[in-house]
This record gives structure tokens, C-alpha cells and sequence, in this order.
């Protein structure tokens, strides 16, 4: 028995997992041209197709999302994001890839919860970098969360600290 466990790999290294929103076969194409090797991904034609992506895989770090879609169109999927009553799905960060870069349809994107945006040519070197800071981000989010559950459910006295008196007192 120890000898099949010295055998298991302890960390195996998981690429993030991209989610790919856009009905354009050819933006798609592109943008995982760009991530292929560093991200793993997903795609969906459309905002609905995302939604219901986004509610079956728990592994999706990052959204990359059209504005102009079928069915359900880029506002209306961040819409949904955000409002969402599970928490991993709230948090994403969701970057809104666009063919202008008129100030307004930013404003009404970030608006709507965008995290980031991008345009359509952009390079492989800075999408890579953005989206590599995202994901990120949210493994950190979720260490912190695990973390703050595991003080909790220990019974840590650190958990019931509530002011900053609290606090002294206890380093005291």
C-alpha cells in the first residue's frame, strides 16, 4: 500500500479553464489560438450556452465573453453572473472581448459587472498575462474562502474576532 502511494504524484499541475462565449466560429478560433497550451477551455455559441457551462463545470476560471450574441447577448450574461445565488459563479471574473472600443459600450459593460475588456486584435502576450492574473486571482479567492471555512469549522478563536479590541485583547 505505501509503495502504490509513493508512486502518486502528490501536485499535479492543472491548466486554468477558460470559458470562450461567442457565436463567431472565427473570434473563438482566434482567442484559443492565443490561450492553447497555457488555459484549457471551453466554448459556447451563444449566453445561454455559457450559462449553462458556467453551471455544470465548477472548474471555469475565467469568462471571455462576446456583447452581440444570440439567444442571450454578452449584458444579459454578465447580468446573470453577477446576480448569481452561487458564489463561484458571482465571483468570476468575466472579460467582454469587443470590435470597438467605443467609450460608452465600455462604461455600459463594467456597468454590468465586466472585469475587464478587451478588443478583438488584441496580442497573444497581453491576453495570456490578463487572463493568468485572473485566474489567479480567483485560486487565491477561494484559498482565502477554504481558509476562513477551516477557522470556522476549528473553532479557531482567531474566527470570532470581531473588532480590533477583540483582536488585542486575544494577542494579549
Amino acid at each position: 500500500m505505501d509503495n502504490l502511494l509513493a508512486n502518486t504524484p502528490v501536485d499535479i499541475p492543472v491548466k486554468p479553464r477558460v470559458l470562450i462565449a461567442d457565436d463567431s466560429r472565427i473570434v473563438r478560433a482566434t482567442l484559443i489560438k492565443h490561450i492553447e497550451g497555457m488555459f484549457e477551455f471551453r466554448e459556447a455559441l451563444d449566453g445561454e450556452e455559457a450559462w449553462e457551462t458556467l453551471l455544470i463545470d465548477p472548474n471555469i476560471r475565467v469568462v471571455i465573453t462576446d456583447l452581440t450574441m444570440p439567444k442571450l447577448d454578452g449584458y444579459g450574461l454578465l447580468q446573470r453572473i453577477r446576480k448569481s445565488k452561487i458564489s463561484r459563479i458571482r465571483n468570476m471574473p468575466v472579460v467582454v472581448v469587443s470590435g470597438s472600443d467605443e467609450q460608452e459600450e465600455r462604461e455600459r459593460a463594467k456597468a454590468f459587472g465586466a472585469t475587464d475588456l478587451i478588443t478583438k486584435g488584441i496580442g497573444t502576450a497581453q491576453l495570456l498575462s490578463r487572463l493568468d492574473i485572473l485566474s489567479k486571482l480567483v485560486n487565491t479567492q477561494q484559498e482565502f474562502e477554504r481558509g476562513l471555512e477551516s477557522l470556522v469549522r476549528n473553532g479557531n478563536p482567531a474566527a470570532n474576532l470581531t473588532s480590533l479590541a477583540a483582536l488585542e485583547s486575544q494577542a494579549d
